[in-house]
């Protein structure tokens, strides 16, 4: 799982996109910031470890279950 801009996309969708939207794929990758600050990183490596556990399909459901995802 890879995290952007506007939410993860899980392997099989990075998959799809790396095989057939290449230049979305490599330029939404270049947005990707660099963390510099410690409590963002061990914040992040917390949700990390968190998560890690669970499957694809899992973390797509979970997703999609945010009310953020009915807005777009």
């Amino acid at each position: 799982m890879i995290a952007l801009e506007n939410g993860a996309v899980v392997y099989e969708i990075y998959r799809y996109l790396a095989e057939n939207d290449n230049e979305w794929l490599l330029e939404a990758l270049q947005t990707v910031p660099t963390i510099k600050d410690a409590k963002d990183k061990k914040f992040i490596t917390i949700c990390f470890e968190h998560f890690k556990i669970h499957n694809d399909k899992c973390l797509e459901s979970l997703c999609k279950s945010d009310p953020a995802w009915f807005s777009v």
